[in-house]
């Protein structure tokens, strides 16, 4: 299944198997619901493009309670570009820059940004922690290392675009802009028998 850029994509209560590629393909800018699937004996059960696209969030994804087990590779890829990283430090540095600066608009934005990121991750972990406690901690992993995963990639997007509206003068950027951040439902998942492990990141 591909998931193209701007598609809305619901699949419940599905087999998906035998797939030469990836089960299903997501690429940035849709919006993908899975939700008590079995995703089995392809190359990837499901590869998420990120592409450092200034015209595209990142996919909004939701996915509870799915079964993805005995892929080749992995259970979940991310794909992204190589520059992904070295663009992460940069800005990094930058933003370091900024708060010497004490630029008051980007100082609260970065704060009001840091706490969405705190709340959404505790809001994870919390779950996670149900889950470890019934005993499925590697599976719990998994759904962690998603979150983790996506969370940065939606932050780095964030602050590139802010980047780009500071070089253009505008330092109180419009909240439609801004709207890089995305809820994420990623529990419940179980992950056994990949090639490769339950999560993985490839670069090109």
């Amino acid at each position: 299944v591909t998931v193209r850029t701007s598609a809305e994509f619901l699949m419940k209560n599905s087999d998906l198997y035998g797939a030469k590629g990836a089960g299903i393909e997501i690429y940035p800018g849709s919006k993908c619901t899975l939700s008590d699937n079995e995703i089995h004996h392809c190359k990837e059960g499901i590869l998420i493009k990120d592409f450092l696209d200034e015209h595209y969030d990142i996919p909004k994804i939701s996915m509870v309670n799915n079964v993805i087990h005995n892929n080749e590779g992995y259970g979940v890829v991310l794909v992204k570009p190589t520059i992904f990283s070295d663009l992460q430090e940069n800005v990094q540095d930058e933003t370091e820059e900024d708060r010497a600066l004490k630029i008051p608009a980007s100082e609260e934005a970065g704060t009001a940004e840091r706490v969405d990121l705190e709340e959404l991750i505790q809001c994870a972990t919390g779950k996670m922690e149900l889950y470890a406690r019934s005993s499925l901690s590697e599976q719990v992993e998994g759904n962690c290392e998603i979150v983790n995963e996506l969370v940065a990639a939606s932050t780095q997007k964030g602050q590139m675009k802010k980047k780009r509206l500071s070089e253009l003068g505008i330092t109180q950027a419009d909240d439609n802009l801004m709207s890089q951040e995305m809820f994420v439902s990623i529990v419940g998942n179980q992950f056994k028998w990949n090639g490769k492990g339950s999560f993985g990141t490839f670069l090109f």
